[in-house]
């Protein structure tokens, strides 16, 4: 499910608390540049959280490169990632993903962010 709102965001209740805080921090910059009303169509972006989706969505877009990844630890203690995406100047999508699933399931992803970094 794509989430761009805060009402779709607070339906997750079965996710880490710190994976929502995080989330919720992103939507809010989000709303504050695009709107609160806005449409998934509209300018502004959204989030991914659910695996399949997020798996969907690399392999729609098999070579786009980070903007950044962020390691984070959760509440759960365990190692999460937020990674943003610009599909364009002004189309945003983040993903959370924990860091071993990252590591396993998108090595490809993780070598060409690291690749424009420096390898940091």
């Amino acid at each position: 499910m794509k989430i761009w709102k805060l009402e779709q965001l607070k339906q997750q209740t079965h996710l880490d608390e710190r994976v929502l805080t995080k989330a919720e921090e992103i939507l809010k910059v989000l709303n504050v540049h695009y709107g609160d009303e806005r449409l998934v169509t509209d300018l502004g972006g959204y989030i991914l959280l659910a695996e399949e989706e997020i798996h969907d969505f690399i392999n729609q877009y098999p070579t786009l490169i980070p903007e950044y990844i962020e390691p984070f630890e959760g509440h759960d203690l365990k190692q999460y990632m937020e990674v943003l995406f610009m599909l364009s100047s002004d189309d945003h999508v983040v993903i959370y993903l924990l860091e071993e699933t990252l590591q396993q399931m998108y090595p490809a992803l993780v070598q060409r962010y690291e690749s424009l970094e420096g390898g940091q």
